[in-house]
C-alpha cells in the first residue's frame, strides 16, 4: 500500500452553550463544517486498483439540552 500526498484544507466548527445563572441547565448550538468543505483526509493507493478515501462529513447543524435534578 502506498500513500498520496493530498491538498492542505481547513475546517471551522462552532460552538455556543447557553446557560442560566445558577448552572442547573444548558443548551449547546453546533455547526461542524461550516464552510461545508470537501476535504479528503486520507487516500490509499494498493496495486489491486482500489484507492480508498477517507472525507471530512458534510456541514452538520445541531442542538443539545442538558438539566442538573
Amino acid at each position: 500500500m502506498f500513500f498520496e500526498r493530498i491538498d492542505a484544507y481547513t475546517l471551522t466548527n462552532l460552538r455556543l452553550r447557553l446557560s442560566n445563572a445558577e448552572a442547573t441547565w444548558h443548551v449547546d448550538l453546533y455547526v461542524d463544517n461550516v464552510f461545508d468543505e470537501v476535504a479528503i483526509g486520507r487516500v490509499l493507493s494498493s496495486p489491486f486498483g482500489f484507492d480508498p478515501t477517507l472525507s471530512a462529513p458534510p456541514r452538520t447543524i445541531g442542538m443539545g439540552f442538558s438539566m442538573k435534578p
